[in-house]
């Protein structure tokens, strides 16, 4: 979090976050008004690296900033396209019912595709061919701060 709040530009508009770890198997994360971030355990256990995580965090506040830092700081957005995946799965299988007033994010598919095509605008503009991804690290919970491991 203290990684990516330094390029947002309006982080003086939520100088604190609260974050939410919700004890369900849900695929899923929310970020609600006044700089409130909910994650589901269920999002945490399907990320199969720090990066697909880091994806999800910094998606999640671009809700509250519209600003896209992720690859700025090195991770590549790239491996958020698989939680997407399962997210879509989850559509699928296990629909949440809610009005569609209340859904705050189009379908799995053009989410996959709006990620991706962020990926390709922002190699054109600032290319990386080093992004980070963390597999080991998310497997051991470790920090990037604290890594051993370059992928």
């Amino acid at each position: 979090m203290e990684t990516i709040r330094p390029l947002l530009t309006r982080a003086d508009r939520y100088r604190e976050i609260t974050i939410y770890l919700a004890d369900s198997p849900r695929c899923d994360a929310r970020s609600l008004p006044g700089g409130t971030l909910v994650f589901f355990q269920g999002l945490l256990n399907s990320a199969e690296s720090e990066a697909a995580l880091v994806g999800v965090v910094g998606h999640e506040l671009s809700h509250l900033e519209h600003n896209h830092p992720l690859v700025q700081i090195g991770y590549d957005p790239r491996e958020m396209v698989r939680v997407i995946t399962k997210i879509g799965e989850r559509e699928t299988n296990q629909p949440l019912v809610m009005p569609s007033i209340f859904r705050s994010h189009p379908p799995a598919d053009e989410r996959r595709k709006a990620v991706l095509d962020l990926y390709e605008e922002l190699q054109k503009g600032n290319p990386n061919e080093h992004l980070y991804i963390g597999k080991e690290n998310i497997r051991r919970r470790i920090a990037r701060s604290q890594r051993e491991y370059a992928l």
